[in-house]
């Protein structure tokens, strides 16, 4: 049991990361916060944090419940969360460095769900990703499914604090990197949200198709 219950919990952690890419976040939250002192980014960054993890373990519990009210598989979810997904990357790639991203005149309250939290950090590809955990969890057992359940909670909050973390400290992430850095990882990580985009396509459609041809 308890194997399972480390397998739920690295098993988010590991898939999440990498389709909401944190040092992303926090360069994307930088472009918004660049100007604001630190006690401010900290409220931000919690709130930020806070966000990801209410729209995250909302979707891990109510996600699967809509889908089945609608007549929807998880297939659906991942071909279309991975259009977003590519979708996000390309706009990434092809986004001016002045790109002001439709909201320099907006208080920053009304900016820290909207793009900040989502689409950017929790977008489509997120959420299919959270939805595909549930054919790894025990349904079979309520005391199992519970446990498993909490145990991909411990996995989402874990990533939520790293994306506090590093929104916190966006500032010392682009002096790190400097600006060339930051255009260049921008630049890769485009490219991979393009690789992760198509790849979640395909895992929804290969068995779509195959459902297709054989039903």
């Amino acid at each position: 049991m308890l194997q399972q219950i480390l397998h739920i919990y690295f098993r988010t952690i590991t898939d999440l990361i990498p389709i909401i890419n944190p040092i992303a976040v926090a360069l994307f939250f930088l472009s918004f916060t660049a100007k604001e002192d630190n006690n401010a980014v900290k409220i931000y960054a919690s709130k930020v944090g806070i966000y990801a993890a209410i729209t995250m373990i909302f979707t891990l519990f109510a996600g699967e419940i809509i889908l089945r009210f609608f007549g929807l598989t998880v297939d659906y979810v991942r071909v279309v969360g991975g259009i977003l997904v590519f979708a996000m990357g390309w706009k990434m790639l092809n986004r001016e460095q002045d790109d002001d991203l439709d909201a320099e005149h907006k208080p920053m309250s009304e900016r820290l769900f909207y793009p900040v939290t989502m689409p950017f950090a929790i977008g489509g590809g997120t959420l299919a990703v959270i939805l595909s955990l549930s054919t790894y969890i025990d349904t079979n057992s309520f005391k199992a499914n519970s446990i498993e359940n909490m145990a991909a909670v411990g996995g989402i909050l874990t990533t939520s604090i790293l994306i506090i973390l590093c929104c916190r400290f966006s500032k010392y992430l682009k002096k790190i990197l400097g600006d060339g850095g930051v255009t260049v990882f921008m630049f890769i990580f485009a490219l991979l949200i393009l690789y992760i985009g198509v790849s979640i396509s395909w895992s929804g459609a290969k068995p779509l198709i195959q459902q297709l041809f054989t039903g």
